[in-house]
């Protein structure tokens, strides 16, 4: 199985606790995330161009700003789908995958 967005259907999408959650089941051969730079360079998992709702956004955070515009404490201040999860960073996503599970990425 793809944990597809970490594993969204348990978890807010594309944050630690989704990854947490995928890597916790036998069944997950891969988990799917979704990564953007910020306007510092910081590589962030998040999948809309914006924070906030608009025509092509679905407004998953309490925060405001395209991402790739937005300064990173603020892109990682956001909570995501009205949870205490926040906007990962994908060194953070990456280090929730336990070692020795046969993980490999690129």
């Amino acid at each position: 199985m793809i944990a597809h967005r970490g594993f969204a259907g348990a978890a807010p999408e594309n944050t630690v606790p989704a990854v947490e959650y995928a890597c916790q089941h036998d069944e997950t051969d891969m988990v799917e995330v979704d990564a953007v730079p910020t306007a510092d360079g910081t590589v962030v998992c998040f999948h809309d161009p914006q924070l906030h709702e608009t025509d092509d956004s679905r407004g998953i955070t309490d925060a405001d700003g395209t991402v790739w515009e937005t300064a990173t404490d603020t892109v990682l201040d956001a909570r995501v789908l009205g949870t205490h999860a926040t906007v990962p960073t994908l060194d953070a996503v990456l280090a929730a995958i336990p070692e020795g599970s046969g993980s490999t990425w690129s």
